[in-house]
């Protein structure tokens, strides 16, 4: 089989991708570059065979097994995976957390839907954040952008991260017990990686706001929620 050649712009790194499906390429053509490559990331069978889900195509999985080499090799440039939906209000990013199914997009899209014009999703499940030099965090736009498809080739600063819990009234109040934050970063199974994840990840607890906000899916949530968290 020939191998499927590309490159790709990602949080300000050109990757060069080689694999073996072209699934990935299509995905990505938003985020095509011409520019020369950081670094490369190669896919080959075995890499595929690895993500062990046999109900999901060969396709597919490359394009879980390229992200995944992807979020590791981007530790070096001082980015990592965050498992939240991720939105843009007048070009400052919230980020919204939890366990699967709890509601995280229905409520990111209760913001779109509040704030209109000024708010754009920057990525609805798998966005990436970059720390910068100042210590201050940027959430990137990415592809891998959940069963939905919302997405934009857009960054802004971090401001805010809340966990969503559903309930049956509205509450926000500040978090002061990261560990259910940290569950939502990928973490490769290197200790040295691991180790990096967590720096990154401190530096990034420091420098924006916690929340957790109890909701319903409604609007008056995610009116409350913004009202608390762009103070």
């Amino acid at each position: 089989m020939d191998k499927v050649e590309f490159k790709i712009q990602l949080a300000e790194k050109n990757i060069q991708v080689s694999c073996l499906h072209s699934l990935t390429q299509d995905m990505c053509k938003d985020y095509l570059t011409d520019e020369n490559p950081d670094f490369k990331v190669n896919i080959i069978q075995e890499d595929i065979d690895a993500e062990q889900d046999a109900s999901y195509s060969d396709d597919y999985l490359e394009t879980l097994a390229i992200y995944r080499k992807i979020a590791t090799k981007m530790l070096d440039y001082d980015t990592f995976l965050f498992h939240g939906s991720a939105i843009a209000v007048d070009d400052v990013a919230y980020l919204f957390a939890g366990i699967s199914g709890v509601g995280k997009s229905t409520h990111a899209a209760l913001w779109c839907k509040n704030l209109e014009s000024r708010a754009r999703m920057i990525n609805d499940d798998k966005p990436l954040i970059k720390i910068s030099d100042d210590g201050l965090a940027y959430v990137y736009g990415t592809p891998w952008d959940g069963k939905h498809h919302r997405s934009n080739n857009i960054c802004a600063p971090l401001k805010a991260i809340c966990m969503i819990n559903q309930a049956d009234e509205n509450k926000i109040t500040e978090l002061d017990d990261f560990t259910p934050i940290l569950k939502q970063i990928y973490k490769p199974e290197s200790a040295d990686k691991v180790i990096q994840t967590l720096n990154l990840a401190d530096k990034m607890l420091r420098s924006v706001k916690l929340y957790n906000l109890e909701c319903r899916p409604d609007i008056e949530a995610a009116k409350i929620a913004f009202e608390r968290m762009s103070q």
